[in-house]
């Protein structure tokens, strides 16, 4: 006989024959063992009435080295046992009891640790964790409904999210505990917290938004992170001693109507004590900084700066402006944005908005030097975003030694004056230190590319470029004070405007220099220059405004625009003898000639007509051209064939800048016109096919794509100067990379394109954008790093990819009921300040649940204002899902799950999965007697079934 709870008795026959099977063989184990401690599991009472909590076994889990792997049963309210398969349960890995409506769980003796998302997002209402417990990860109880909640003596640390919106109304936290991470107890019930003494750092938004009335912070604390208790009840607030850091927002919209700041604290972020009802305030004399608005109130006063050291300087900020403000000016108004700057401050991590490596945004103090820490939250730093220290009056950075990418405008608009880069760095982007201050510059030997303006406007007096580099952009280092350049070895191509408005007197160009472009070295001081023997070249103005006497001109040039020479002290010049027949125009001479007043004439050679000799043709397709470079005119006949086909790489790398084609040409082919100077191509409405990068790296402004084009393949147009694109209408898909890298300012996307594909108009000049209500996808990086102000959705919209719209000049944007998925940083760097999850559009046949951020492991709600750098995915109801059911006829096997659903089950005899409608699975087994395969599909299913599937049937 076992006794219950309430006294009463009951047979042990009777209780087993209540139980299910794997209860049974529980319960006989343990009295096997002498190990009578059922009652400790559940009361007798319920099990008569049917309301036993489910005693989990090896059967409803994957279990493996003591940690729970995966759990397959349905059960709400379960036991988990301390042993199973004679083996001590110790962990919890992630995501095992996420989502899975768990009302009750009780949890084993002897459990170490609990990891990240074990148990987001359930119903359960109380909660007691087990003595020994070392570890609650991220979001291990996030999004419940726990009310109460039992700590073990000896944890040391709750991580960020660990019970994130639940009913939380009170909190008894160990002695032992010493760290609350991000978000950790924020969206609960919370009226009054007591810290114990050991507790020396509360991260970012720890106990956001509860209803906190009474605060008692630990003597050890020194660190108090942003928001940390925004948004609560509090009016009398004592901080302890020891307190350094005061983040942004910490205690913003609250109450507090006094405080006295302790006398070590050194850093107050902006707003951090916003919206209370302060009415004096006294700053302690070791703060170093102190951020706009930090006390900023309706209750106006004023408070007195402290005195500053040699090495300090309080500013203040109004209007963008930046003005030096003395203490011993008195009093000041408290709403003002004030900062103190130390000589190479060293930023702290909370100085940052930081993701994967890349610091996306500065917030710490607006001037002065700045050291950038190698780590930022133990994670190291890899690049720099766009604009992230855009316009903050910074004099001197130090960046960290790992350092491999600085993007667009990062420090543009600043004060700095010397930059010393580290040995890691690859890339610098386009106006990345535009408007700065620069005399003195240092690249390292591992750049490779330096973007458009990238240090436009500074006072650059010296120039050596590393030997890598092989791309500039435009205007890369127009208007400085550039006496010297040493241009890199391998250097083809000096782009539009690169080293104009400067004072270089005399130059050495690289010997393998191709092109120098329109205005490259306008209004400087060139005496002298000697050309190499491979430039074909020279712009429109491109030695505009110098001191040229002299001119010798290689023999190879074909090509010199207007006003290449003009105002300089030229008398005159030889022009080169052409290559071929053909002449100078504006020249009556057809060779060597030696015009005068030669500064405002326009020279050119004359199309040349080529030859059969200059081929090779199969079948009518050119495979290759061996003829010169220039202006060439393709015949229709070549070699007893008519021309209809361009071949892959037939004109590739043929310095070739104008071309015009047969009537006969229908396809053009992969990489058929890459890296020459084309500033023009009529594409005739006959051609029906252009391959990849077809036209990559030209020079091309204008183009107009036949009707009978329907795909624009990868990189076709990509690396161009292009101002404007007619597209017609029929084209359905834009290829990855399609038409990134050029200039276009407007575009007009017709009816019936339903793909844009990753790449395909990055890096342009866009500012306004309707998309067509035929598109349904728009791939990864396809609009950014434009500036777009304006965006008009497609209603049809499904798929945003990442990046999408990065880093434009959008500030709202409508997404439509359609969409399923975006990716994350779709629409960062932006000015965008709410970004609403639609309500999706009704299909028949599918029901949605919910949306689902990946990136953060949760769930959204329609309507809800999301992070920007989410990746936000829809989530179809259980109803829309389809039960799986694989047998096992001759015994047990092993199954493997391959397509939309990816899993393996190994020695089973029969096994439930559930997929979405419209998957298609492959199931593969391995049986001693040969593998089979089936591949499932379940487009046409629009009701819920069960599938049943004999593998034998398939050997």
């Amino acid at each position: 006989m076992v006794s219950s709870k309430k006294g009463k008795s009951i047979s042990l026959s009777y209780l087993i024959s209540k139980t299910n099977k794997m209860l049974k063989n529980f319960i006989l184990t343990i009295m096997r063992n002498k190990l009578l401690y059922i009652l400790f599991f559940f009361s007798i009472s319920s099990i008569v009435k049917g309301q036993v909590p489910y005693l989990i076994n090896e059967v409803d889990v994957d279990f493996k080295d003591g940690t729970i792997n995966a759990y397959h049963s349905e059960a709400r309210d379960i036991i988990i046992p301390p042993f199973l398969n004679g083996e001590k349960v110790v962990a919890i890995a992630p995501r095992v009891f996420q989502l899975k409506k768990l009302s009750g769980v009780s949890l084993p003796k002897g459990l170490k640790r609990i990891e990240e998302n074990a148990f987001f997002f359930n119903e359960l209402k109380k909660l007691e964790l087990p003595e020994g417990l070392e570890y609650i990860g991220p979001f291990a109880f996030s999004s419940n409904d726990i009310e109460s909640v039992s700590f073990p003596s000896g944890l040391e640390r709750i991580e960020k999210n660990a019970f994130y919106s639940n009913e939380l109304k009170k909190l008894e936290l160990p002695e032992s505990m010493k760290y609350i991470g991000r978000e950790a107890f924020s969206k609960n019930a919370l009226k009054a917290v007591t810290l114990p003494d050991e507790v020396h750092f509360i991260g970012e938004e720890a106990f956001y938004k509860n209803i906190i009335s009474t605060l008692h912070l630990p003597s050890k604390l020194i660190y108090l992170g942003p928001g940390a208790f925004k948004n609560n009840n509090l009016q009398h607030l004592l901080l302890p001693k020891q307190l350094k850091y005061i983040g942004a927002f910490a205690f913003e919209e609250n109450m507090i109507n006094e405080i006295q700041l302790p006398s070590g604290l050194q850093y107050i972020g902006k707003y951090a004590f916003n919206e209370n009802a302060l009415e004096k305030i006294e700053l302690p004399e070791s703060l170093l900084f102190l951020g706009e608005y930090a006390f900023s109130s309706e209750h106006f006063f004023t408070i007195e700066l402290p005195t500053v050291g040699l090495k300090g300087q309080w500013y203040e900020v109004s209007d963008d402006k930046v003005n030096k403000f003395s203490s011993n000016e008195g009093a000041c108004d408290v709403n003002s944005f004030f900062y103190y700057s130390v000589e190479k401050y060293k930023a702290l991590d909370n100085d940052f908005v930081f993701n994967n490596g890349i610091i996306d945004k500065y917030v710490g103090p607006r001037s002065g030097s700045i050291i950038i820490p190698s780590k930022i939250n133990n994670e190291k730093v890899i690049a720099i975003g766009a604009e992230a220290f855009k316009g903050l009056s910074l004099d001197k950075v130090i960046f960290p030694k790992e350092l491999k990418t600085i993007s667009e405008s990062a420090f543009e608009g600043n004060l700095l004056v010397s930059i010393e880069f580290p040995k890691s760095l690859v890339s610098i982007g386009k106006s990345a230190f535009k408007d700065n201050e620069i005399t003195d510059i240092s690249f390292p030997e591992t750049l490779t590319s330096i973007g458009k303006s990238a240090f436009e406007k500074n006072n650059i007096t010296e120039l050596h470029l590393p030997d890598h580099l092989t791309s500039i952009g435009k205007s890369a280092f127009a208007r400085n004070k550039l006496k010297t350049v040493h241009f890199p070895k391998h250097l083809t191509t000096i782009p539009e405007d690169t080293f104009s408005f400067n004072k270089l007197v005399e130059i050495r160009l690289p010997p393998n220099l191709l092109a120098i472009s329109d205005y490259a070295f306008f209004n400087n001081k060139l005496e002298r220059i000697k050309f190499p023997n491979t430039l074909r070249k020279i712009g429109k103005s491109a030695f505009q405004l110098n001191n040229f006497e002299s001119v010798k001109l290689p023999q190879n040039v074909v090509y010199i625009g207007p006003l290449a020479f003009s105002q300089n002290a030229l008398k005159s010049y030889k022009l080169p003898s052409p290559e071929y027949d053909g002449m100078w125009k504006n020249c009556n001479n057809p060779d060597e000639v030696e015009p005068l007043n030669i500064a405002e004439y326009y020279y050119h050679v004359e199309s040349y007509i080529t030859k059969n000799e200059d081929y090779s043709v199969k079948e009518g397709e050119i495979i290759k051209y061996f003829g010169p470079g220039g202006d060439i005119i393709i015949p229709e006949y070549i070699q007893n064939q008519y021309i209809n086909s361009i071949g892959a790489s037939a004109f590739q790398y043929c310095n070739l800048y104008n071309v015009i084609l047969p009537q006969r040409v229908t396809s053009i082919g992969n990489q058929a016109f890459e890296q020459n100077y084309l500033e023009k191509i009529v594409l005739h409405e006959g051609i029906t096919d252009i391959g990849d990068s077809a036209f990559y790296d030209n020079n091309l402004k204008n183009l107009s794509i036949p009707k009978g084009i329907k795909t624009i393949r990868k990189n076709c147009f990509d690396y161009n100067q292009l101002e404007s694109v007619q597209l017609p209408t029929g084209i359905k898909n834009i290829g990855y990379g399609a038409f990134q890298s050029n200039v276009i300012e407007k575009l007009n996307l017709p009816e019936g394109i339903e793909n844009i594909a990753a790449d395909a108009f990055n890096d342009n000049s866009l500012e306004r954008l309707k998309l067509p209500q035929s598109l349904k996808s728009i791939g990864r990086d396809a609009f950014n790093y434009n500036i777009l102000r304006t965006v008009e959705m497609s209603s049809h919209l499904q798929f945003i990819g990442i990046r999408a719209f990065f880093s434009n000049k959008l500030d709202k944007i409508n997404l439509p009921n359609n969409l399923q998925f975006m990716g994350f940083d779709a629409f960062s760097q932006n000015r965008i300040y709410n970004l609403i999850l639609p309500t999706p559009s009704p299909i028949e046949g599918v029901v949605y649940d919910h949306w689902y951020d990946e990136r953060q492991d949760r769930i959204c709600e329609y309507g809800e204002d999301v992070w920007e750098k989410g990746t936000y995915k829809l989530v179809l109801k259980e109803d829309n899902r389809i039960l799986i059911s694989v047998l096992f006829t001759n015994g047990k096997g092993n199954l493997k799950v391959s397509g939309d659903y990816k899993k393996s089950y190994t020695n089973l005899t029969h096994i439930n999965f559930f997929v979405q409608k419209g998957s298609s699975i492959m199931l593969q087994t391995n049986k001693s007697t040969g593998g089979a395969s089936k591949t499932l599909n379940y487009n046409d299913i629009k009701e819920n079934k069960q599938m049943i599937v004999d593998f034998d049937a398939y050997q």
